[in-house]
C-alpha cells in the first residue's frame, strides 16, 4: 500500500462531510421560515379585512340607507302619475302648454285639433277638429275649456270634451282670449286679427258687445276687475300700447301710453296681480312697466340691459310672471330677468341659450315656486334668485297645481307629481 493510500484511508485523517450534503436541512429551515412568515401576513391580512368590514358595516348602512331614503324621496317627488306608465306615446305636437281642468288635460297640436286625456284613460282622444293648421288657443273655464281657433271658430267644450256651444267669426282668432267675472255672469273677452275685441257669454256663446281697436292686437288679453287689458302692435295709426275695455259694453276706459305719440308697440300678453291691482307689461322696445289697473297710470317703468356687445335692444315677447314679489321677463336673446315688483329694480339674469317669446309660467315645485321658461329645452328656475333647478323636457310643459305634463321633440308626454 502506497503512502498516500494510506493516509486517506486512515480514520484519523478522513475528509469533512460535502457542503452538498447540507443543502436538504438548509433548504427545508428556510422553506419553513418562509411559510411561518407567509401565514403571519395572512392572518395579519385578513385581520385587516375584518377591521376594514366592520369600519365599512359601521358606516356604510347609514349612509346607504340616507342615500336610499335621498334616491325615494327624488323619485316620489316625480313619480310618474300616469296610470300604466311613465309616457304616452301619442305623437302630439303642441305649440302652447297643454291646459288642466279638474283630471283633465286638453292638448293643443300644431296641425289645428284639440286632443283630451286623463289619469283614467291610456291614450288621448281628438275632441275637437280643427280646420286652420295651427295651434288653437285653449282657455280654461268653470266646467271645461274655450278653444279658439285659427279659422275664426269660437267652442266651448266640458271637461270631458264634450261640445256646449260654437260659433263663427268673420275674421281668424289668433290672441289667447280670457275669462272676465263681470257680476254674476261670466264673459269670455277676446280679438281677431283684425283688430276687433269682441265679448260673448260664456254660458252660449251669444254676442255682448263688440269693439274696433284700430290696430291688430298682441297674443292675447288680460282680464281685470276694470276690463279686459289689451296689448296693440305697432301701425300706420297707432304707435302701439295698452288699451283697457270696460266688461260691460266695451268702452275704452284707459290707454297707455298716455301720449299717442310714444312708441310702445308690444306682443306679450300683461299679467294681473291681485294683491296690488297692477297690471304687468313688457313690449318690444326692451321696456318694463308697472301700471294702475284702474287708471292705466305708469307706477313704474324699467328697461331690459341688453348682453355684453349687442347694439340692439332686447325683444320681449314672452308674457312676464309675477312669483312672490318678483317679476320675471323674457327676451329674443335668451335673457330671463327679474324685477322687483314694487319699484321695477333689477333682481338678477340667467341666459338659457335659447329665445324666449311663449308665456312664462310658473308651477309648485316641492316647497318653492319656480318660473317655466323656454322650450328646447322646458327649465324650471328659482323665480328668488335666478338659479337654475331642473329641466323637464324639450318641448311644451303645463302644471294643474298637482303634477307637470311634459312633452319632447317626438310628441311624448311625460308626467310627474310636483
Amino acid at each position: 500500500m502506497s503512502p498516500l493510500s494510506s493516509f486517506v484511508s486512515s480514520p484519523k485523517h478522513a475528509l469533512p462531510t460535502s457542503p452538498r450534503r447540507l443543502v436538504k436541512p438548509l433548504r427545508r429551515a428556510h422553506d419553513l421560515d418562509f411559510e411561518r412568515a407567509r401565514r403571519a401576513a395572512q392572518r395579519r391580512g385578513r385581520k385587516r379585512r375584518q377591521q376594514v368590514q366592520k369600519l365599512v358595516l359601521t358606516l356604510g348602512m347609514p349612509l346607504g340607507a340616507l342615500s336610499l331614503w335621498m334616491g325615494a324621496r327624488a323619485m316620489a317627488s316625480y313619480r310618474s302619475v300616469w296610470l300604466g306608465g311613465p309616457s304616452i306615446q301619442a305623437g302630439i305636437s303642441c305649440q302652447n302648454s297643454p291646459v288642466a281642468v279638474a283630471s283633465s288635460w286638453f292638448f293643443a297640436s300644431e296641425e289645428g285639433s284639440v286632443w283630451r286625456a286623463d289619469t283614467k284613460t291610456t291614450a288621448p282622444q281628438k275632441v275637437w277638429r280643427g280646420t286652420f293648421p295651427s295651434s288653437p288657443q285653449v282657455v280654461g273655464v268653470s266646467g271645461g275649456v274655450i278653444i279658439a281657433g285659427g279659422d275664426g271658430t269660437l267652442a266651448s267644450l266640458d271637461t270631458q270634451g264634450r261640445m256646449r256651444w260654437s260659433v263663427k267669426h268673420s275674421g281668424s282668432l289668433f290672441p289667447r282670449p280670457a275669462l272676465l267675472q263681470n257680476g254674476a255672469s261670466a264673459l269670455i273677452v277676446g280679438g281677431d286679427d283684425a283688430g276687433r275685441v269682441w265679448a260673448r257669454d260664456a254660458r252660449d256663446g251669444k254676442t255682448l258687445w263688440s269693439q274696433d281697436a284700430g290696430v291688430p292686437i298682441g297674443e292675447g288679453v288680460t282680464a281685470t276687475p276694470w276690463g279686459v287689458v289689451v296689448p296693440l302692435l305697432g301701425h300706420t295709426t297707432s304707435r302701439g300700447g295698452l288699451r283697457c275695455f270696460a266688461g260691460e259694453g266695451g268702452q275704452v276706459k284707459w290707454s297707455f301710453p298716455a301720449n299717442p305719440r310714444d312708441r310702445a308697440a308690444g306682443t306679450a300678453i300683461p299679467r294681473f296681480d291681485a294683491a296690488t291691482n297692477r297690471v304687468f307689461w313688457c313690449n318690444d322696445l326692451g321696456a318694463v312697466f308697472a301700471l294702475d289697473a284702474r287708471t292705466g297710470s305708469k307706477i313704474w317703468k324699467s328697461f331690459v340691459a341688453p348682453r355684453a356687445g349687442a347694439r340692439n335692444a332686447v325683444v320681449l315677447r314672452a308674457s312676464p310672471v309675477l312669483v312672490n314679489g318678483v317679476l320675471v321677463v323674457g327676451g329674443n336673446d335668451g335673457g330671463l330677468r327679474a324685477f322687483d315688483a314694487r319699484d321695477g329694480h333689477a333682481l338678477w339674469t340667467r341666459w338659457l341659450g335659447q329665445s324666449l317669446s311663449e308665456p312664462l309660467g310658473k308651477a309648485r315645485l316641492g316647497n318653492r315656486i319656480v318660473v317655466v321658461a323656454g322650450a328646447k329645452p322646458v327649465v324650471l328656475v328659482d323665480a328668488q334668485s335666478g338659479q337654475l333647478v331642473r329641466q323637464l323636457g324639450a318641448g311644451v310643459v303645463g302644471w294643474n297645481g298637482r303634477e307637470f305634463a311634459a312633452s319632447d321633440e317626438v310628441g311624448t308626454w311625460h308626467f310627474w307629481a310636483s
